[in-house]
């Protein structure tokens, strides 16, 4: 309004010097001029008058010359005045008008912006008015709903933003325009996901906002959310790995620990019982050393699976490592339940298992804890139940054993003989007694076998089935079966140099000595470093640890055997054996184990099995010695059968050195 008030006076002004009236003021002056100066020149003489027109005219011109000098001036000044003003206003109207041009495509572009920008950003958007009504979808948007903006525009937006629950698939309420209108923040429940047009569900995360006016009045609202589906799938898979068996699928000791606590809260409240079950498998080392670990494997998928199928709804079957699992039964009323599913367990074992074409048999042992006659707390029923286990095994395996008190007592042995085993070494506690082995037509000792013995500082005198056994899972069979072949040969050694007969000293090796990838690089240094001829030393190893590997066994005893060593089946006739490696391996003898033995003359087939060996041997070419001698009758049978040596109380025990050195003279009484 001002800017049209200052143009319109100065167009006001300019209309003040228009050539009208200059003109009409220079007529006027004019005529007044000459009026005056008429009546100046009345009565003068001709001349005087002449004269004074003359410089009437004159002074006339002089006058209205610097009158319309002014007036012009003035009138041209005036105009350039006018004519800058217009120009100013020309270019301040050039200016407002380009000022609001530039506004207007500056608003443009900054709506386009936010347009493009709102089209092109992964996070959907959608934008509602106060009553929550949709006003806008980006591309982002409609995707993960399914709607497109022109369908959803004007829908109500619980219509298009519908959550449910992931695992029920219910519908949840989510008091979305509520926090548009309160201005609050409320996080999606648990378990929410968002359902697509078309019926499938997308995990997401959101965030909401009310969209205010510059009165700072709630005028709509924006909802933002994203697909996190790649994410949550993440993180389940990455809690299912950590609370579950790689390998199995079953839940690892983690999840069991919390399964069981949740378990113990519940059966404190209710006065309940529960049980766990401890289970091992028996000899699954030999076989997956036999079969390779990959079979081995499928092994334990099988059994797990094997063991899922004998439970209960509502039980867990968890896998502790390795081949032992744990079982918590929840919610029992007796131990019978315990009983039963154990049996159950049992049972399956019973038949064979089918791996890559291979029929395999394999037990277990199970050891059982109840809550609360064995422990309270999670550790204690766990450890009751191992302890049991344990107890389940020394019973021959394939069985199962509750926790008695008794076993701890057990227990506590086991753990002290183990601890005072690993001093034994450092303080000389080992020694070696020596048992003979005899001609069975002689009676003369020709060869020995070096039994270890262990004279323990804190228990005395340590049966070997009480420390063995220990030092095998231990792992200190290893340093202590080094000692044992380094001693018996230096033994050997020393008697042979004091002129005693030359004889095959014998040494058992464990399956940990014999897996030691420098086993052989060992032998070869003690034989060498004592000066013993390979002749002299016998390694004997079992069944099972022959049968180990495979090929790879048969190669390592044709190492032994090239050393010009001895090799030994130990025990033979109480594992499995493949009369193909059998017959493939370096063996010198085969040793027929006691408990045939005790069974001769007894009506227990002894006979018949004992016959059996000493038969295969001969066909093989392999010497016989039966371990366990101890009665006549054992010996006249052995000598019928043609059995080339024996061993065992019938002659001696096993002795001490010095002793040792008694009997070389003396042949068993015929």
């Amino acid at each position: 309004m001002d800017y049209k008030m200052r143009r319109l006076s100065k167009r006001q002004n300019l209309k003040r010097f228009t050539p009208l009236r200059t003109v009409i003021l220079y007529a006027l002056i004019s005529g007044a001029w000459i009026l005056f100066s008429d009546h100046l020149l009345i009565e003068q003489n001709p001349w005087l008058v002449l004269q004074l027109s003359i410089a009437k005219g004159w002074l006339y011109v002089a006058v209205m010359s610097v009158l319309l000098y002014i007036l012009v001036q003035r009138g041209y000044n005036s105009l350039r005045q006018a004519e800058k003003s217009l120009q100013k206003d020309q270019e301040y109207l050039d200016c407002y008008i380009t000022e609001r041009k530039n506004a207007g495509v500056m608003d443009w572009s900054e709506k386009e912006r936010a347009q493009v920008t709102l089209d092109s950003i992964g996070d959907a958007v959608i934008t509602t008015d106060v009553q929550g009504n949709v006003e806008y979808l980006n591309p982002s948007a409609e995707a993960l709903t399914g709607w497109t903006n022109t369908e959803a525009a004007g829908l109500s937006l619980e219509k298009i933003f519908q959550l449910v629950n992931e695992e029920t698939n219910e519908p949840i309420n989510y008091p979305i325009v509520r926090c548009f209108q309160e201005g609050c923040s409320v996080g999606l429940p648990n378990q929410a996901v968002l359902m697509h047009r078309n019926g499938t569900t997308i995990a997401i995360e959101e965030s909401t906002a009310p969209i205010r006016d510059r009165t700072d009045v709630v005028i709509g609202g924006v909802l933002v959310f994203h697909d996190v589906s790649d994410k949550r799938n993440l993180m389940k898979e990455m809690a299912h790995q950590a609370h579950h068996d790689a390998l199995t699928g079953l839940p690892n000791r983690l999840l069991f620990n919390e399964h069981l606590n949740q378990a113990l809260a519940l059966a404190g409240c209710k006065r309940g019982k529960l049980a766990v079950l401890f289970l091992d498998l028996d000899r699954f080392k030999l076989i997956n050393d036999t079969m390779g670990h990959s079979l081995g494997d499928l092994l334990l998928k099988v059994v797990a699976e094997r063991i899922r199928e004998t439970l209960r709804k509502g039980d867990t079957l968890a896998r502790q490592g390795g081949d032992e699992f744990l079982i918590l039964l929840s919610e029992i009323y007796h131990e019978r339940e315990a009983v039963m599913v154990s049996e159950r367990i049992l049972g399956v074992f019973s038949q064979p298992l089918m791996l890559d074409g291979n029929e395999v048999y394999i037990s277990t042992s199970i050891g059982i804890s109840l809550y609360p006659t064995d422990g309270s707390d999670l550790e204690t029923l766990v450890k009751q139940a191992d302890t049991a286990m344990y107890y389940a095994k020394e019973q021959g395996r394939n069985n199962y054993q509750f926790f008695t008190a008794g076993l701890n007592i057990k227990a506590n042995q086991r753990l002290s003989t183990e601890n005072s085993l690993r001093k034994a070494l450092a303080r000389g506690e080992f020694v070696l007694h020596y048992q003979p082995q005899v001609d069975i037509e002689s009676g003369c000792i020709v060869g020995l076998e070096a039994l270890i013995r262990w004279n323990s500082a804190e228990q005395g005198i340590v049966a070997p089935l009480s420390f063995i056994p220990i030092a095998e899972e231990t792992g200190l069979i290893v340093p202590i079966g080094e000692w044992v072949l380094r001693t018996a040969c230096a033994q050997n050694k020393a008697w042979q140099e004091q002129g005693y007969p030359h004889l095959s000293m014998a040494v058992n090796i464990s399956a940990r000595q014999f897996r030691e990838p420098n086993f052989i690089k060992l032998v070869a240094e003690i034989l060498k470093e004592i000066g013993m001829d390979p002749q002299w030393l016998e390694l004997e190893i079992t069944e099972s640890i022959a049968m180990q590997n495979g090929e790879a066994s048969v190669e390592m005893l044709n190492v032994f055997k090239e050393l010009g060593i001895r090799i030994s089946i130990d025990d033979f006739g109480t594992g499995f054996s493949s009369l193909n490696y059998l017959r493939r391996m370096p063996i010198d003898t085969l040793k027929i184990d006691q408990s045939f033995i005790r069974d001769i003359s007894t009506g227990k087939n002894g006979e018949e099995v004992v016959t059996a060996i000493i038969q295969l041997a001969k066909n093989l070419r392999l010497k016989v010695i039966a371990e366990g001698v101890e009665t006549n009758s054992q010996w006249s049978f052995l000598k019928t059968k043609q059995c080339n040596e024996m061993q065992g109380f019938l002659f001696s025990k096993a002795v001490s050195s010095e002793e040792m050195e008694l009997l070389f003279v003396r042949p068993l009484n015929k």
